[in-house]
């Protein structure tokens, strides 16, 4: 399972009403059952939500527990 980090600080959790919402930690985070999937959504993301650095990583084991 997977979280994307936004700028190296941040974890996404979606838009909502066109903006881009982020997690201080990265329990918040929406998590990707796949790197695929994952990686997919950091292509959508980088289009509707350009100039940030989005990076895949591992779902921490709290986070990948919870969905």
């Amino acid at each position: 399972m997977y979280v994307i980090q936004v700028n190296e600080q941040d974890w996404l959790v979606g838009l909502w009403r066109g903006w881009l919402t982020l997690s201080l930690h990265p329990s918040g985070a929406l998590v990707y059952r796949s790197l695929s999937a994952a990686e997919k959504a950091v292509s959508y993301y980088n289009e509707v939500a350009p100039g940030r650095d989005y990076a895949v990583k591992p779902a921490p084991v709290a986070a990948a527990l919870t969905t």
